[in-house]
């Protein structure tokens, strides 16, 4: 084991800029994964613009619902033509186009299954709080009608307004979810820079070592040696292994 002993023997007189490598390198490592700004981010509902093309006129159903959807959206004006509605949706001038067809009212209140038209723009998640406004609205007066059929508009108006003004109180504890979210990103960036580290004290180390190794005397006496290659290679190997093992 000469070969495996003499690898240690030159891997010890570098052993001073490695170890200045590596504390160098860790010291960054934590100061740059401390530096991890704790930014607090709360949830805000952003209205959505909308175009709403109403062939089926005005009353009280209808008037509720609008004014039911005008708290989660902002309503554009309403192009009369199709053409312009669509260019409008492709241009991004809205995000979703609903139109409440002709006999929507009374079909809907008579229970039948009628549906509005949608048009929105393609993988838009807008949408998605958008469709969950209208059925809350719709989905409740639905309710409302299949327990009391003899309700007129404006009581069912009434009453799925009030409804939906019901909403559920949500705590958050914000100093424990803060303190893991830190210790997370923490963590996150000190082992992605570590990565780092390790691989420049092992080329410090492994290079210093092999150059040694295959100077151009050194190869000569080697081959002028007992010590067969695969047994010189077999040891440096092993030699390798265990710095980087233990380091």
């Amino acid at each position: 084991m000469q070969v495996f002993r003499t690898y240690f023997k030159i891997l010890k007189k570098q052993m001073v800029a490695i170890l200045i490598y590596a504390g160098l390198f860790l010291g960054l490592t934590i100061l740059m994964s401390s530096s991890v700004q704790d930014e607090k981010e709360e949830f805000k509902a952003t209205k959505v613009k909308i175009m709403i093309v109403n062939e089926d006129g005005q009353n009280s159903l209808i008037d509720g619902f609008l004014e039911h959807i005008k708290e989660y959206v902002t309503l554009v004006e309403t192009e009369a033509d199709e053409d312009a509605r669509r260019d409008a949706l492709f241009f991004r001038k809205v995000v979703y186009i609903l139109t409440i067809p002709k006999g929507f009212t009374e079909g809907f209140l008579a229970g039948e299954e009628v549906s509005l038209i949608k048009q929105s723009v393609p993988d838009s998640m807008n949408a998605v709080s958008v469709d969950s406004a209208i059925d809350n609205y719709f989905n409740m007066a639905r309710v409302y009608l299949k327990h009391i059929p003899e309700l007129n508009y404006d009581k069912l108006n009434a009453y799925v307004k009030i409804n939906l003004k019901e909403e559920t109180q949500v705590a958050f504890n914000i100093a424990v979810e803060d303190e893991i979210n830190y210790s997370n990103e923490y963590n996150k960036n000190y082992f992605n820079y570590l990565g780092y580290i390790a691989i420049a004290a092992f080329i410090t180390g492994v290079s210093i070592v092999m150059l040694s190794f295959h100077g151009v005397d050194i190869r000569r006496k080697h081959f002028a040696s007992p010590l067969t290659g695969r047994s010189k290679n077999a040891q440096l190997l092993f030699a390798n292994l265990l710095f980087v093992l233990v380091y």
